[in-house]
């Protein structure tokens, strides 16, 4: 059982960062929500009653089901493939180690439980993603036939076109292809500029967040708080706006 139950979150795919629990409008929150511990296991039961009586159908995130694992100590208690592919997916950094050791934890694993066989192409997709992820630490640029040596899980460039195309449309990923080499090879190159103005672009939205909920709590004491929050987010979201004009 535990098997699956991991198998499953890290079969999610990586852009599902949110719930429809999080998009209840804020007004409707219940105040262990307003706490910033969104993931306490108070503010999550809270939570789920207001979405009852609301009439909202709740699924966690992913990133609240992988957060459950970790504190349940789950993904220890998971076969030694199962636990391999947890870590390779949600804790290495480095990309060679995910390469390396993926392919066979995960055909070992479906090899020794048939039953699980069900799970192989979405892991398989999640490893190849997190591998693009972390290659960016370590390349500015890199061949694609290089890269076809990363991401065994895929037999040609074409795939590997498709995936990145997938990736930079949901935001996973920010890179180019290159096709016009000296070499006549294809290279594939990571973009850390537009890297930093979606990291840039997530804090201007914890930054608003935080500044609704000082405002919530605004009292005369608080007002220069308040004057130092509005100038922090008008400068980031020009920054933002100049970021995505030279776009």
């Amino acid at each position: 059982m535990n098997d699956k139950f991991v198998l499953a979150a890290l079969s999610i795919p990586l852009n599902s960062k949110i719930s429809n629990f999080e998009r209840l409008a804020f007004y409707y929150l219940p105040d262990s929500m307003k706490q910033f511990d969104q993931k306490s296991a108070g503010a999550n039961q809270d939570l789920l009653d207001m979405s009852r009586m609301l009439k909202v159908e709740g699924f966690p995130s992913r990133d609240a089901i992988i957060h459950y694992i970790y504190i349940e100590n789950i993904h220890q208690n998971a076969s030694q493939q199962v636990t391999e592919l947890f870590n390779l997916i949600e804790r290495e950094e480095s990309p060679f180690t995910i390469s390396k050791i993926g392919k066979n934890a995960l055909e070992t694993l479906c090899n020794d439980f048939p039953n699980l066989q069900k799970y192989k192409p979405f892991i398989a997709k999640s490893l190849s993603v997190r591998i693009l992820q972390k290659c960016k630490n370590f390349y500015k640029n890199m061949k694609l036939s290089k890269l076809l040596k990363f991401l065994q899980f895929y037999d040609n460039e074409c795939e590997i076109e498709k995936l990145l195309y997938e990736c930079n449309r949901e935001g996973l990923l920010h890179t180019t292809l290159n096709y016009h080499t000296k070499q006549g090879e294809a290279f594939l190159v990571f973009n850390p500029e537009a890297q930093v103005a979606d990291n840039l672009a997530k804090f201007g939205n914890q930054l608003k967040e935080v500044f609704q909920k000082v405002s919530e709590q605004q009292t005369k004491g608080h007002s220069q708080r308040e004057r130092f929050f509005g100038k922090a987010k008008d400068k980031i979201e020009d920054e933002i706006k100049e970021m995505q004009d030279e776009k």
